[in-house]
């Protein structure tokens, strides 16, 4: 997502974007915190955060504007940065949250009225086609959808009962779309288990999304946000 928004907007004085934790890691002045060979979540989401904190004075960068899209999976401390990344009084702080899709379970909670935030909430569905909307608002509670939402093939379900079976359904829809002359680029298979997903890859030759130029991907739906597909085979 940081990678898309960059490239859409260009090269632009002032204007940094990406993900947070690279974003922050690589700030002027913030003293090298070398990446150990075996980095992990550990390292990534508690330890790195820390060092920018710990040395947030040293950082050469502030800014006018901060805008955080999906900030339901941001720790609380990785905010109080960004806080003290403001340039001043009057700068701007912009977090765009959704709790129900909050997945990584950080902590992020919603700022209040009190503090002094100004709150908005989205009450209708503007970015799905009319069968998705419909989908999400009777089986997850989502919002209304707009009038204008755009139509799309209608969404079919076929119930799977082992990983065999799964492997078999889903290449079975992969030959149905690349028969409609669909090419791989724009189809995402998207699993709740990396079981499921590595399955898949071995017997479909799917790939993760960093090889996406060389075959269909195949990702956990954490992974898989942000990313946009015309067509999603989700098992």
């Amino acid at each position: 997502l940081g990678a898309e928004l960059a490239e859409r907007l260009g090269d632009r004085d002032g204007l940094v974007v990406g993900p947070f934790l690279r974003v922050v890691r690589d700030l002027p002045g913030l003293p090298a915190l070398p990446e150990p060979p075996d980095a992990g979540e550990q390292w990534w989401n508690e330890q790195l955060p820390a060092h920018v904190a710990a040395n947030i004075d040293r950082i050469e960068a502030r800014f006018d504007t901060i805008i955080v899209d999906e900030a339901q999976d941001f720790a609380p401390p990785w905010t109080a940065v960004l806080d003290q990344l403001l340039a001043g009084p009057d700068s701007r702080f912009v977090l765009l949250a959704d709790p129900q899709q909050d997945l990584f379970g950080r902590g992020f909670q919603i700022r209040s009225v009190e503090q002094g935030w100004v709150r908005c909430e989205l009450m209708v569905n503007t970015r799905n086609t009319h069968a998705i909307a419909q989908l999400l608002r009777r089986r997850f509670s989502g919002v209304a959808s707009g009038h204008r939402l755009p139509a799309s093939d209608a969404i079919r379900s076929v119930q799977i009962r082992t990983l065999d079976d799964a492997t078999q359904q889903a290449a079975a829809e992969l030959a149905r779309l690349h028969s409609d002359g669909v090419s791989g680029e724009h189809i995402l298979v998207a699993t709740f288990s990396s079981t499921v997903r590595d399955h898949l890859r071995a017997g479909l030759d799917l790939v993760p999304w960093e090889q996406r130029a060389e075959a269909i991907v195949c990702e956990n739906v954490h992974r898989a946000k942000g990313t946009e597909y015309d067509h999603v085979v989700l098992v």
